[in-house]
């Protein structure tokens, strides 16, 4: 520390290293959490005819061992009924206005969309909306932006190392959504999408504190997944 009982530049470095290792571990160990609930789904279901079902099963088990794990500290996140209608009513809006915005410039032929469509075989509607829609964008809007903001401490860093673990953060999401055709490799247009969602969530979450506006901004962007089939 200084005189004055500040810290000084390399305290405030040191302890943003903390909190990026921090960072990594969470991320590996959901990663890990993530694997091993994959080969106890698959396991419980075999091989079932729609893919979307062990994805759904999956995703309503991270979402509850996510809520058990922030428990301690997300009491903020519901304060109300009304206060949570709110929160979803402004996502589905903020939404709305993006989707709109990206079937307008994909049918202008930038095809934004192409870099949201899933690998995955055409959907099966009910659990696809289940898996992908609801369950998925929630599981990942507790644990990127509410408990790694939140477990790292980011947001009691000073601005730069705070906004710079942020944007470590939402790479991390990125990187994960973006994966490219071959293993190792990243789909650069997915990435530049799947960043500007993880951009304006964690928005939301810095600005609602929390996660609920977010998920339904997310969920808008996987409900794209749709649009081939439609057509």
């Amino acid at each position: 520390m200084d005189g004055d009982g500040s810290l000084n530049p390399v305290m405030f470095f040191l302890l943003w290293l903390k909190a990026l290792i921090h960072l990594a571990l969470l991320v590996i160990g959901v990663v890990a959490i993530d694997g091993s609930l994959r080969i106890l789904t698959g396991l419980a279901l075999g091989n079932p005819s729609d893919p979307w079902v062990e994805l759904a099963l999956r995703r309503g088990l991270e979402c509850l061992f996510f809520i058990a794990w922030s428990w301690k500290w997300s009491s903020s996140w519901f304060k109300g009924w009304r206060s949570l209608g709110t929160e979803l009513g402004l996502g589905l809006a903020v939404a709305s206005m993006g989707l709109l915005g990206i079937f307008l410039l994909d049918l202008l032929g930038l095809g934004l969309l192409e870099s949201l469509r899933s690998p995955k075989a055409a959907p099966v509607l009910l659990t696809f909306l289940l898996a992908a829609v609801i369950l998925g964008p929630l599981a990942e809007e507790l644990f990127f932006r509410g408990i790694l903001y939140e477990e790292t401490g980011a947001g009691k860093l000073p601005r730069p190392y705070g906004w710079l673990l942020i944007a470590v953060a939402i790479l991390v999401f990125a990187i994960l959504h973006a994966p490219g055709r071959e293993p190792g490799q990243v789909h650069l247009r997915a990435m530049i999408t799947w960043s500007s969602c993880g951009l304006i969530t964690f928005g939301c979450y810095l600005i609602r504190r929390q996660p609920w506006m977010g998920w339904m901004i997310h969920a808008g962007a996987n409900a794209t997944l749709l649009w081939p089939s439609l057509n």
